[in-house]
């Protein structure tokens, strides 16, 4: 299965997640990630990409009554984070109990790239991705995290083209630079 079947699979089973293709018409938002990801290598990549959004990207809302802004956007990937089609508990750990559940629920048939939009407290959206980390294709796990950061700035899928992922890329930072 392609990163993109993958992706379009899962989002189809997100409740009242947009078709593929249409807008949701909503702002960029700010990046406010988590992230842990078992290959120091490939998690400096991601922390790159992520500052490279962050910048280029809209401001990070300030503190609000000295609380920091809830994150918006999980990505973890590591070996063995997939298994049969679902994520596994080791790769839910970092997530609080009610997402774990959520993250787990239903069966993506996914090998390498579980994509989740969940409702937030604040009436937002928020993206949770686990990716399979294989050690021979860490072109997968690129492509799995561009794949949320495109569902983070799109809304959808629409237009993503996975095993492209470095263009994905480009298309994401032209489109949050203006």
């Amino acid at each position: 299965m392609t990163i993109r079947a993958a992706l379009a699979l899962a989002a189809l089973l997100i409740g009242g997640a947009p078709a593929l293709g249409q807008s949701i018409g909503r702002p960029v938002r700010p990046l406010l990630p988590i992230v842990k990801v078992e290959n120091e290598p490939v998690m400096r990549g991601i922390d790159a990409l992520i500052l490279s959004f962050r910048i280029m990207g809209p401001a990070m809302p300030p503190p609000v009554d000295g609380e920091q802004p809830k994150p918006n956007f999980a990505f973890v990937a590591g070996e063995g984070y997939i298994v049969g089609g679902h994520p596994t508990e080791k790769s839910v750990a970092i997530f609080p109990e009610p997402l774990r559940e959520v993250m787990m629920a239903q069966d993506a048939g996914a090998q390498t790239c579980v994509l989740r939009e969940l409702k937030l407290d604040d009436g937002t959206t928020g993206v949770l991705t686990v990716s399979d980390l294989d050690p021979a294709r860490l072109d997968l796990t690129y492509a799995c995290f561009t794949g949320a950061l495109w569902w983070h700035t799109y809304g959808n899928l629409g237009g993503f083209q996975g095993l492209d992922w470095r263009e994905a890329l480009g298309t994401i930072y032209k489109h949050i630079s203006g």
